[in-house]
């Protein structure tokens, strides 16, 4: 009884898991469309800045123009700096997750179990649609 019993909490503990993996994974995909939408502002206000550049009237108008220009490229290079130094430490931190998590969840004994826990917890005559309170 005891390896049913702890068969099923590691099943348990693995759905826990694999929740919060999806959890993270949404949290990462809302920063990088973040991430993306900022680098496209400041990447239009580049264009927007070197039109205005090209299409200068006169000298005064051609070096205000140049002064929105080169705040408009630092702006850029801060933002892509940024990014890059925090997707970089995002992507330490998953490989790191990767590697430990990998041999548990991968280990072919412990599918067999994974497999005989859940067939075991929902036999044929008691599907878990019918019964919610057994998961």
């Amino acid at each position: 009884m005891s390896t049913k019993t702890q068969d099923v909490s590691d099943v348990a503990r693995w759905v826990r898991e694999v929740g919060a993996w999806k959890s993270e994974h949404r949290r990462l995909r809302a920063l990088l469309a973040r991430i993306d939408a900022t680098l496209s502002r400041r990447e239009k206000a580049v264009e927007d800045a070197l039109w205005l550049r090209a299409h200068a009237a006169d000298q005064h108008e051609a070096q205000n123009a140049e002064e929105v220009l080169r705040r408009a490229l630092k702006a850029v290079e801060r933002e892509q700096a940024q990014t890059h130094d925090r997707l970089e430490a995002i992507c330490e931190s998953l490989e790191e997750v990767h590697l430990e998590r990998a041999a548990v969840l991968t280990a072919p004994a412990d599918e067999d179990r994974v497999e005989e826990a859940v067939r075991e917890s929902f036999p044929a005559s008691d599907p878990p649609s019918f019964n919610p309170g057994r998961a």
